[in-house]
């Protein structure tokens, strides 16, 4: 059995040319193509990098905030990947231009039937699959949007059901974020979260353990991918990164981050410095590096329902995925003409970004659950364990 040899989990092979886990892997290849640059949490350059250091610090009684930081030091995590023989070559950089065009086209043919060995009814029934596949995930999203206008904006009944609802907030219904209130979802946030997974199709065909495993992907992939939406829509142009539940934080000019020299001296306790880190300094590095990737897509709505569909099934069902691929290339070339294999075969490739931002963002939920940092419901304390997926 492989070991990994960043943090002594189970390896599923070599990555950039060391044996290393899955979680390792995406954290060394973010690091690099995205050119991030860490300091060392404790200044030492000696954290502890190790899997099984959650096991330990539960059960420490004293000095649990330290070690916390020492297992999310990323300086002391990405040395020891090079200390590992992970090369930087191997991986592409995010300066380095992507596959060519015609590249991709080839790949995404692989999805397309040739256009002679299809009867024009044969033709006729795909389009057809796939204009129900785009209505069906159209109305699933402009459904939760509608939940989201009633439970976080006053807007009127009529406003809500006044057709499709692209997006659940206006720019003066935002609200600022407050760390200090902020404790994560909201009950009513996972009933409607809920609601969307049992909605996808095929949900209903999935056994009980991959029907628990796609809501959980539900909540990640739809908490990055709306703020990322909801930001370009409506906050960038004022620096705001807007969050699912239509809370904002001003991101310029850059928000304290809670490093600074004194800084400890504007909270109360240590406890609320600590909470302020965990909360602000990744959604910081979320508008800082995911974003920008984002809006340089300029998504139209159809197109961002399919790729937070395909998202969410991505590590679930192949079929799905495929059918949703078609879908998406017939979306892309009836808006973008010769050009719209090049357009899917890229937003497919992004797949791959997304997936690493929410494995970030179960990185920091980990953290944040584990030294109860947010007073949250017990839901998302189960949500991020993968264990409970399974019954025993």
């Amino acid at each position: 059995m492989l070991i990994c040899a960043i943090c002594n989990s189970t390896a599923t092979s070599l990555h950039f040319g060391a044996a290393s886990c899955k979680a390792c892997a995406a954290f060394f290849r973010r690091t690099v193509a995205l050119n991030i640059e860490y300091e060392c949490i404790e200044g030492t350059h000696d954290c502890e990098i190790h899997h099984g250091i959650r096991s330990k610090i539960k059960s420490s009684l004293n000095g649990f905030g330290r070690l916390a930081k020492r297992m999310a030091c990323k300086k002391c995590r990405y040395e020891k990947c090079l200390r590992s023989n992970m090369l930087r070559e191997f991986v592409q950089s995010k300066g380095k231009r992507g596959p060519e065009p015609k590249e991709i086209s080839e790949n995404v043919q692989d999805y397309q039937s040739p256009s002679t060995s299809q009867s024009p009814i044969e033709k006729d029934q795909k389009d057809q699959e796939c204009r129900a596949v785009r209505e069906h995930y159209i109305k699933l999203e402009s459904t939760l949007n509608r939940s989201r206008k009633l439970l976080f904006t006053e807007s009127r009944i009529l406003d809500i059901f006044s057709g499709l609802c692209i997006m659940p907030f206006e720019k003066s219904q935002l609200r600022p974020f407050d760390f200090r209130t902020f404790q994560g979802f909201e009950k009513q946030e996972y009933v409607i979260m809920f609601n969307y997974a049992a909605s996808m199709l095929a949900f209903d065909k999935l056994c009980s353990p991959d029907q628990n495993f796609l809501f959980r992907m539900a909540c990640g992939v739809d908490f990055i991918l709306n703020s990322a939406f909801y930001t370009c829509q409506l906050g960038i142009e004022h620096n705001f990164l807007v969050s699912q539940d239509g809370r904002y934080i001003l991101m310029v000019p850059q928000p304290l981050t809670g490093d600074e020299p004194g800084a400890g001296v504007l909270f109360p306790k240590k406890e609320d410095l600590e909470k302020y880190q965990n909360i602000v300094q990744p959604r910081y590095a979320f508008w800082r590096d995911f974003v920008p990737r984002f809006h340089d897509y300029n998504l139209t709505f159809e197109e961002f329902t399919l790729l937070k569909a395909m998202s969410i099934w991505k590590a679930i069902s192949s079929q799905q995925q495929e059918l949703l691929f078609r879908t998406l290339l017939n979306l892309c070339e009836e808006t973008c003409g010769e050009d719209g294999a090049t357009r899917a075969g890229n937003l497919v490739l992004f797949l791959t970004v997304i997936h690493e931002e929410v494995m970030e963002l179960i990185h920091n939920l980990v953290l944040v659950t584990l030294f109860d940092f947010l007073n949250s419901d017990k839901v998302l304390t189960e949500i991020i364990d993968l264990n409970s997926v399974y019954p025993t």
